[in-house]
């Protein structure tokens, strides 16, 4: 059950409202962006600072678009599910073999201390 809820949590994409709201919060940077750049309140930036603003404003926008577009779907793009797994599958496997070390060791101890022991003593 738990692991039905997992996997389809893992599924699920980024609900519409999401992309909705990121859209309008894109949409209002770039409205603010040209208010803000009026020719009548500018003062201080030439058109060549201002172009190179607005491509900085528009990078950041996709940038942030392709990442969550890559979030959406966690088996494909950058950021993959897959890949996180795979380390959990070798930092079990170190685990494991430092645990049957461990245990190779402890006999190894035990036994040592039943063959000093005297006879009929038993082995603290």
């Amino acid at each position: 059950m738990v692991r039905a809820e997992r996997l389809s949590l893992l599924q699920t994409t980024f609900p519409p409202i999401h992309w909705a709201v990121m859209c309008l919060l894109g949409g209002s940077i770039v409205l603010c962006f040209l208010l803000e750049t009026d020719d009548k309140l500018l003062q201080f930036l030439d058109l060549s600072q201002l172009r190179i603003i607005f491509s900085f404003l528009v990078g950041a926008l996709t940038g942030i678009f392709s990442i969550c577009v890559d979030l959406n779907d966690p088996f494909r793009g950058s950021f993959r599910i897959t890949q996180s797994a795979a380390q959990l599958y070798t930092l079990r496997d170190l685990i494991r073999a430092e645990a049957v070390e461990a245990t190779a060791q402890i006999n190894a101890e035990a036994q040592l201390t039943q063959a000093r022991a005297p006879r009929g003593q038993p082995v603290p």
